[in-house]
This record gives C-alpha cells, structure tokens and sequence, in this order.
C-alpha cells in the first residue's frame, strides 16, 4: 500500500512538472517571437526614419539651387553649360537625373539611374542598401534626349513614402483635384497632365520604350488611354512625349500587379 502511494505521490509530482515544463516552453516560445516582431518593428522605424532623413538632405541640395564651383568645373572640362539646381544633387550621387513633385503627397523626390532596373530597388539616393529604395527611371531611357515614354518606378512603402502615396490616384476626389503634377529632368522643366490611371500586371507592356513608327506609338496611347479607370478627354498624338509612374499593386496579382499613370508631358517656359 505504501508503495503505491508512493508511486501516486511520484506521478502527480511529474505530471505536474510536466506540465510547468510545457508551460514554461510556451511563454519561451511567445517570448521569442515578441522580441522577433519587436526586432522587426525597431528595424522598420529606423530605417523609415533614416530614409526620411536622407530624402530631406536632397530636398535641402534640391531648394538649394545651382552651385558655381560646378559650373566651373564643366567649364574646365570643356562643357558650356549655366549653373544648374541639381548641381549640389550631383555632387551627392552622379545618377541623378531628374525630380519629380505631386502636390499634398510625400512624392518630393529625386529620380535617379543605373545601367539596370535592379540597382534602386534596394538602394537611396546615397546609393546605401534599404528596403523603400529610390526613384529611379528605366535604364533605356535617355535623360538627356527627347523621349516617348519616360519611365519611372517606385516601391509603394506602407508609410506613404516612395510611390506609397500614388494610391490616393484610386480616389476619384483626388484625382480630379491633383490631374498635374511637375517633373524636372536635367534640362528641362515639365508640366505633367494626367489621361491615364488603372491596375495591370506585368503581362502588359505598358513600359514600352522603341516605337516601330508614329502609326504603333499612336496605337500605344490609345490603348493605355483606353485602360484608364477615369474617362480623359485629352488628346495625345504621335508627336507628344508622356511620363510613366509604376508600383506594385496587389488587385490583379500579388507579385506581378501594378499601379500605373501616365500623364501628357509639356514643357514649361522658364
């Protein structure tokens, strides 16, 4: 008998301590997983916070203006050109070709360029490894000469900064109080009219850069005109130039989807 209830006493202590084992184990493993997501987080913040930083220091170069010490330089070289604003944004990084503006969003950037789409996807305008990347124009695109289709991308950053903020193109309010927006590249300032806002994926080539002639750019405007959530009434011909935003967007597809808008290039005297 008393052996019995000793081993009674024995299995009651162990189950017990079983049970506090598996217990234990639990808040372990929900301890571990609070300090992942809490890792997560902080590492978000900072890097929202440190892109925000380094997106302000180029709006400060960009107010700054032109910069004579550039200007000699180019000079020196042999180039013949007037001080420019984007001069101090050169200096900072040599990939800059351009700054794009959208009124009441974050879009306040500069646009750079590498010789690969894949090179902003992961870098700022101090050419530093982050997540939200940088504004940066096909790598077929040439800044400095006149062309059809000028291409810009952005990551659509949860915090509204990069292209986060072109989903407010989605409300039909919006839209109609934000049809144009600025564009400056190197050489020239444009105005930018909106004809053209919808999903699509990347089965489409709206991102096509040659034309086999005016007949096939036509037919390419009227087919992304036609796409168009809103009806637009403006009207585009061979012989005017657009500019195209695209990011992700995850209606159609959640890895191939995107957003785009096109919008009627015109140049603005200055």
């Amino acid at each position: 008998m008393r052996v019995y209830t000793w081993c009674l006493s024995g299995f009651r202590k162990l189950r017990k301590n079983s049970h506090s084992l598996s217990s234990n184990l639990v808040i372990l493993l929900c301890l571990v997983v609070f300090i992942g997501c809490a890792c997560r987080l902080i590492g978000y913040v900072w890097a929202s916070s440190e892109n925000a930083r380094v997106m302000k220091e180029a709006q400060e170069l960009y107010k700054a203006g032109s910069w004579w010490p550039m200007a000699q330089l180019a000079l020196a070289s042999g180039q013949n050109r007037e001080p420019s604003k984007f001069d101090r944004l050169l200096v900072r990084n040599p990939d800059t070709v351009g700054w794009l503006q959208i009124s009441d969003t974050q879009i306040n950037y500069p646009v750079v360029q590498a010789s690969d789409n894949d090179y902003y996807l992961g870098r700022n305008f101090e050419r530093e490894p982050v997540a939200a990347g940088s504004l940066f124009m096909d790598f077929r695109n040439h800044a400095s000469v006149h062309e059809r289709n000028i291409i810009i991308y952005g990551h659509r950053m949860k915090d509204g900064s990069m292209f986060g903020n072109l989903k407010k193109y989605l409300d039909p309010a919006f839209f109609q109080s934000h049809r144009t927006f600025l564009y400056e590249s190197l050489h020239q300032s444009y105005r930018v009219d909106i004809f053209a806002v919808y999903y699509t994926t990347t089965e489409f080539n709206y991102i096509q850069t040659d034309f086999a002639d005016d007949a096939a750019y036509a037919s390419f405007l009227h087919t992304i005109q036609n796409r168009s959530l809103y009806e637009t009434d403006g009207e585009l011909t061979a012989s005017d130039s657009i500019l195209t935003l695209s990011t992700c967007d995850y209606t159609l597809d959640s890895t191939e989807g995107r957003l785009v808008i096109h919008g009627k290039l015109t140049p603005l005297v200055e």
